[in-house]
């Protein structure tokens, strides 16, 4: 994080992108300062998929117990509860896992499967729904005795969406019905080297998990799996020095959020090392800014040039500044969990506004100064490996002057905020503000602005009124529902990166 004199009454975040966690998270064990009053009545049995309507009676009981065996073969285990008029909660318990959940306007919906802390069981599973205050609820004209409820849960077991020739490649979807998964089944012939799995046309951030001989019941030793922030996940398995397993394989598709909307995939299987001809093309990204003329739309025209960069532990932002694929983002963005730095990020690009950035490319980090919390990525391959096509001129964002800027000048904040999207993957955002002022910093002034900032805008791109980059989004501060973000400016930068950059932008 940047380093900032004086003090700020307020807590200080950066904006890097949330460290993945593969699965579906899940509420812990429930943690309630009162005592359900218990009916005494046996607990009433739930059949996957059928809901169950009931009403609390609340001068007998808060609560109301259901019962659902849970076979071996489950992997994904789904309950929903709405109540009315009032907000109950959710409770479910098998040996020693314990979740719950509260409504939220009258919706509660508990997801456990083989990801979640801890994961799914086999067993008999306890769901409790009830009304956690002493106090009856209330409305705004009397006081509720009863509060009706539905009860829904669905187990998903183990299956075989289709089948996968090596060779081949299939068109697919997760949706609410599936689970949050598809399964295929792979059958390798004797005295194949390799086995490898691609994903492509993803919107979404899907993982791929394997296993030879069996379904993937958990995520155990013999599971290879792969799990980015992004959804085009590749798994080669075998090697020069141990060939791959031959006879059946079982690959699933797992969607890492559970979402409202469908994600399509397509899924590749080959019995070579490198990946399938068809993915590796590099479509030619939007013409340079660097010359757009006053009034041609300068903002949106830049948005071509403003990149997600993602590494294994998380997602931010970019901004291309030479032809030949420089990328200014922040130190903390291409930083590792726990102190270092990453050799190598994936790029991916806005193909189109409306919809998710396409992972295209593959850079190294050059630079990092972490006391002003830069770094600079340079793009050496497609997102496979494969080489540039020859020639291969990226966009770019023309360099404004920072210092030109004075209080109430408007200002552009342009990204892959996590706020930019309602799946797994977000769209480019684009925020408009004011320079709200300055604050001091060990290398400096940073400009303050009340454009909108959030996780995953850092290494962004902040635009004056024509278009051109004057600075970096870095951090913010948030005071209740109050915020001010933070820009480390372009004459931030070391002075040996500066000349760097201006000798390629020359070229």
């Amino acid at each position: 994080m940047t380093k900032r004199t004086g003090c700020l009454l307020a807590l200080a975040l950066g904006l890097f992108g949330c460290a993945f966690v593969a699965g579906i998270a899940a509420s812990r064990a429930w943690t309630g300062g009162f005592r359900w009053l218990a009916s005494g009545a046996a607990p009433e049995k739930l059949q996957s998929g059928v809901p169950r309507s009931g009403t609390l009676d609340l001068a007998r009981t808060h609560e109301r117990e259901f019962e659902l065996d849970v076979d071996e073969r489950a992997v994904a285990l789904r309950v929903k509860l709405v109540s009315h008029r009032a907000e109950l909660d959710l409770r479910a318990s098998c040996g020693d896992s314990a979740f719950s959940v509260p409504t939220d306007s009258g919706e509660a919906t508990l997801a456990i499967g083989r990801f979640t802390d801890p994961p799914i069981a086999a067993g008999r599973w306890s769901f409790r729904v009830g009304w956690g205050s002493n106090l009856p609820p209330r409305t705004t004209e009397d006081r509720l005795e009863n509060v009706a409820f539905s009860i829904e849960a669905q187990v998903f077991e183990t299956r075989v969406d289709g089948d996968l020739a090596p060779g081949s490649s299939i068109e697919g979807s997760i949706d609410e019905d599936s689970g949050g998964f598809r399964t295929f089944r792979v059958e390798v012939p004797p005295g194949s080297r390799f086995l490898r799995i691609d994903l492509a046309d993803v919107t979404s951030d899907l993982d791929l998990y394997a296993r030879h001989g069996g379904a993937v019941l958990a995520l155990t030793d013999d599971v290879r799996f792969a799990q980015h922030p992004y959804g085009c996940e590749s798994l080669l398995l075998g090697d020069a020095s141990a060939p791959v397993e031959a006879g059946t394989w079982f690959v699933d598709v797992v969607d890492v959020v559970e979402e409202e909307r469908p994600a399509a995939f397509r899924i590749f299987a080959s019995l070579a090392a490198d990946p399938p001809s068809e993915l590796l093309a590099i479509p030619v990204l939007g013409e340079s800014t660097a010359d757009a003329p006053r009034g041609a739309a300068p903002v949106a025209n830049a948005l071509s040039a403003v990149v997600e960069i993602a590494t294994d532990d998380a997602v931010g932002s970019g901004t291309i500044l030479t032809a030949d694929g420089w990328i200014l983002t922040n130190a903390h963005v291409v930083e590792r969990v726990g102190g270092g730095t990453f050799a190598d990020v994936v790029v991916s690009a806005s193909l189109d506004p409306r919809e998710p950035p396409v992972e295209l490319f593959r850079g190294t980090v050059e630079r990092v100064d972490e006391d002003r919390d830069f770094a600079l990525v340079h793009v050496r391959t497609g997102f496979y490996g494969q080489p540039l096509p020859d020639g291969y001129r990226f966009p770019t964002v023309a360099i404004g002057d920072p210092d030109a800027l004075a209080i109430g000048d408007p200002i552009w904040l342009v990204g892959y905020p996590s706020t930019g999207g309602q799946g797994s993957r977000v769209t480019i955002t684009c925020t408009r503000g004011v320079v709200s002022g300055y604050e001091s910093a060990d290398f400096g002034p940073v400009l303050k602005t009340d454009a909108e900032i959030t996780t995953g805008n850092s290494g962004g791109a902040a635009l004056d009124e024509r278009g051109r980059i004057v600075g970096v989004p870095t951090s913010l501060v948030e005071v209740g529902s109050g915020q001010v973000a933070y820009v480390h400016p372009l004459n931030a930068l070391p002075a040996e990166w500066r000349d760097l950059l201006g000798a390629k932008a020359r070229h």
